[in-house]
């Protein structure tokens, strides 16, 4: 089985199965006073969604599947920069999942604040953030696949 790394909400027990649809579950699930906070966030999934269908159908949604990590490094340093809240755990996939390879870069390079028509800066990253590249500077994995827990990690 293949190793990856997930971010959690919460620390998960080792055997745990998690179903894909992480973005979906803290979206759908978000109250008043924290989409106050995290709407930047929400849009920018949501106009990535939208390129997604449009242009690269054949792409598993990030709504609903999981973004894992191959480098733990790189995880850690997420969470550290990005998500604080979240908590790295150390997962297998299910041999042979197909799995989209994407590049972090196009999530990170929009800084929604910045004076900057934004829909056009989103959607422009976005379809960058879809299309097949060689070289990926963060790699992201998207997968359609549930993911078992092997450990936490301790960050």
């Amino acid at each position: 089985m293949a190793l990856f790394y997930f971010l959690g909400q919460h620390a998960l027990l080792p055997g745990s199965t998690v179903a894909p649809g992480d973005l979906r579950r803290e979206f759908f699930t978000l109250r008043h006073a924290e989409l106050s906070v995290r709407w930047p966030q929400a849009v920018r999934e949501l106009v990535y969604e939208e390129v997604r269908l449009r242009f690269f159908p054949n792409r598993p949604s990030r709504l609903s599947s999981h973004c894992l990590f191959e480098n733990l490094d790189q995880a850690v340093e997420h969470v550290r920069r990005f998500e604080p809240n979240k908590v790295v755990h150390e997962v297998e996939t299910i041999p042979g999942t197909p799995m989209f390879k994407a590049d972090l870069t196009y999530i990170r390079q929009v800084e929604l604040g910045a004076n900057q028509p934004v829909l056009a800066g989103l959607w422009a990253a976005a379809r960058q953030y879809w299309e097949d590249r060689d070289n990926r500077q963060i790699p992201e994995l998207i997968s359609e696949a549930p993911v078992r827990v092997m450990r936490l990690v301790e960050t």
